[in-house]
């Protein structure tokens, strides 16, 4: 079964807010609130895995998760000008950023998190509200960064003192092939105040298989893929 941790109406709400976003009704919004919908429609698609979908109106990325597990790209085209900004940022200074290429989520900073509550549901709850990412100085225990990457999450690193501020925007272009390639300095941009600069991130010695879970998008999905190939 296909679906999506941002099909309930909790976490459609709480990353809505999180953004300052509201449903725009001119633009005949709806967002997708519930599981068996997005399954049907991955049932109907009668995806392969190899097609590439052209999704018109993605909103916040419901659909565009559950796609990602069935088709090999998803191009999202977006009416929305709220993020035409910050694209624009990027390519002003210089960045090949494609709006239709990035999956958009947010991310948490901490300087030392999984302290006294390295559970599960401390990533779980991040992944649900559309969470793609930790940035920290360092993870207090192993388990909390496990759980992390279980949860598809990347688990970046960052030296010294955050240049961003709540509100701002980070841009880690080509994520996929990063975690599949040397995790000792990958290069992002932060979105301030319409300005673009590019800072270092780096990600702890993950294993193969860490790697493929965070590039299957959690642990669900790559155990079922594994069965598939048995």
């Amino acid at each position: 079964m296909t679906t999506s941790p941002l099909a309930n109406p909790t976490a459609t709400r709480e990353l809505l807010e999180e953004f300052g976003l509201a449903t725009k009704h001119r633009l005949g919004q709806n967002f997708l609130i519930d599981n068996h919908v997005i399954e049907r429609i991955c049932e109907l698609s009668e995806l392969a895995g190899d097609e590439r979908v052209l999704e018109v109106g993605p909103g916040v990325g419901t659909l565009t998760l559950a796609l990602l597990q069935e088709a090999a790209c998803v191009t999202s085209i977006e009416a929305d000008p709220e993020l035409a900004v910050v694209f624009a940022s990027l390519n002003g200074a210089g960045v090949d950023a494609d709006s239709s290429r990035v999956e958009y989520g947010s991310m948490i900073y901490a300087k030392k998190p999984g302290d006294g509550s390295a559970r599960e549901q401390a990533a779980s709850c991040q992944r649900v509200i559309g969470g793609l990412a930790n940035i920290v100085e360092e993870y207090a225990t192993k388990r909390y960064r496990s759980n992390v990457m279980n949860w598809g999450m990347v688990p970046f690193q960052l030296k010294g003192v955050p240049p961003f501020e709540v509100g701002d925007y980070v841009y880690v272009p080509g994520i996929r092939e990063a975690i599949g390639g040397d995790l000792s300095s990958i290069p992002a941009w932060v979105v301030h105040a319409g300005e673009a600069h590019e800072i270092s991130l780096y990600v702890a010695d993950m294993t193969d298989e860490e790697r493929a879970i965070v590039r299957a998008g959690c642990l669900i999905n790559y155990n079922r893929t594994r069965r598939e190939k048995e």
